[in-house]
């Protein structure tokens, strides 16, 4: 039988653990109070700040304190507030050019332009070449990574040419200097463009003499008796006799083309002939 002083005892023990409780709650209570009042200050204080003028974004193309203060310090923001790296990628989005297995050189040409623009670094472009294969070019270079892996842009560049440029049509110096005029001039001086942008290393000099060797004989001959003094005049000269011969201006008098005034005068109708 529980005495009346354990009874005493058990109900003291159970009040302690009560006000320890109350306490504990009191203490976590106050924590959580003064966590909320921290944080209605915070908020306070960026309702006060944001209660300041802010500079908004401009839309569309005008000059503004903003521009002005960036140009002083050789950046630019876009509309957005986010500095422009490079502002070529603002004006003009570049695409990845795609080879097919078409045209090897030319997509060469291209790619390594891509890669300058692009900021491509040496060690990744093999990588980005990759990227930029489709269909047949691709199946290929799955094929050839799975056998023999370039370790390089410059090698995979070697493998491409011999996989996919013609072996009839030959190197791109082979082709340049075999060169000569099949259709009308502005046809020969576009192919010749083609050629000579992939051959930079060449002098001026072999560049104007295999562009008027591969002229049509008569061609030729008026371009020499011009005796330009740059390659681009002989380019320009060469298209401008060759359109006139093929376009002449008639001449007044040859009966070629009447004038407006005499036809109206004189009508010519089967009743009269």
């Amino acid at each position: 039988m529980v005495s009346n002083s354990d009874r005493i005892t058990s109900l003291e023990v159970g009040m302690e653990k009560m006000r320890e409780e109350a306490e504990a709650n009191r203490i976590e209570n106050a924590m959580q109070f003064q966590e909320l009042l921290k944080a209605i200050g915070d908020l306070k204080e960026d309702s006060v700040k944001g209660g300041k003028k802010k500079k908004e974004p401009k839309i569309g193309i005008g000059s503004s304190s903003d521009d002005e203060e960036d140009e002083s310090v050789g950046s630019k923001k876009n509309n957005f507030g986010v500095k422009n790296r490079d502002p070529l990628r603002d004006c003009r989005k570049i695409k990845m050019p795609i080879f097919e297995g078409v045209d090897a050189y030319g997509w060469i040409y291209r790619v390594e332009r891509y890669f300058e623009v692009q900021g491509i670094e040496e060690k990744d472009q093999l990588r980005a070449a990759a990227l930029c294969m489709d269909g047949t070019a691709l199946a290929w270079y799955r094929w050839n990574e799975a056998r023999s892996p370039c370790r390089s842009w410059e090698r995979l560049k070697q493998k491409i040419l011999v996989r996919f440029q013609p072996s009839y049509e030959g190197s791109v110096y082979e082709q340049f200097l075999s060169i000569h005029q099949e259709g009308t001039a502005r046809e020969y001086v576009c192919e010749f463009e083609k050629l000579a942008g992939q051959l930079l290393d060449l002098p001026e000099a072999v560049l104007e003499g295999t562009f008027i060797k591969g002229l049509k004989l008569e061609l030729r001959s008026a371009v020499r008796i011009m005796e330009p003094e740059t390659l681009a005049r002989a380019m320009r000269g060469a298209i401008m006799l060759d359109e006139n011969k093929t376009n002449p201006t008639p001449k007044a008098g040859t009966g070629g083309v009447r004038t407006g005034a005499a036809t109206n005068q004189n009508p010519v109708t089967p009743e009269h002939q």
